[in-house]
Formats: C-alpha cells, sequence, structure tokens
C-alpha cells in the first residue's frame, strides 16, 4: 500500500470520527463526557483520603478514558486538517516520483 493510500484511509477515519462529533448525538456525548471528567474530579477530591488504592487507581484510569476520548472528539477539525495536507504532500511526491 503506496503512503498516500495509507493517509487516505486514515483519512477517512478522521473524516468519519469528524461526523460523529459534530452530529447532535455527538455533542450529546461531549458534553456529558465533560459531566462525567467534572464528577470523576469530584470523586476523587471527596474521596482520596478513605478510598483505597484500587478504588482510586479505577477512578483515575476513568477519568483518563473521558479525557482522551473528550480530546479526540474534540481535536478532530485539526487532525482532519493535517491529513489533508498530509495526503496532499504525498500525491504531490509520488506525482513527482512517477514523472521522473
Amino acid at each position: 500500500m503506496s503512503n498516500s493510500q495509507e493517509i487516505k484511509k486514515e483519512l477517512d477515519r478522521v473524516k468519519s470520527i469528524d461526523v460523529l462529533a459534530n452530529s447532535d448525538g455527538g455533542k450529546i456525548i461531549k458534553k456529558n463526557l465533560r459531566k462525567e471528567i467534572l464528577n470523576s474530579i469530584d470523586l476523587l477530591a471527596n474521596r482520596y483520603k478513605t478510598a483505597s488504592h484500587t478504588e482510586l487507581v479505577g477512578f483515575c484510569a476513568s477519568l483518563r478514558a473521558n479525557i482522551d476520548l473528550l480530546r479526540v472528539l474534540n481535536n478532530v477539525g485539526k487532525s482532519k486538517k493535517m491529513a489533508e495536507a498530509d495526503l496532499e504532500l504525498a500525491l504531490q511526491e509520488e506525482g513527482e516520483v512517477e514523472s521522473s
């Protein structure tokens, strides 16, 4: 598979995430993720003295997963632009190689 084909495949994935992130359902998901993140922070702040190590690790893992997912949904526009620029560059490079 050529570099441009790999980038095109990645761009298709990013576009799918972009559609989700900007849909009504995606906006609801992002809103709920923000609430879950705040709830997790509140839980950590209130229970850090009494929770076991295992519980704290679980709270932190849940918080990290929600933050990562929200970050993906919020930054997909930038990722899409970068993938489009990468694809354009790869296509230009492949065109130069073919014409040589």
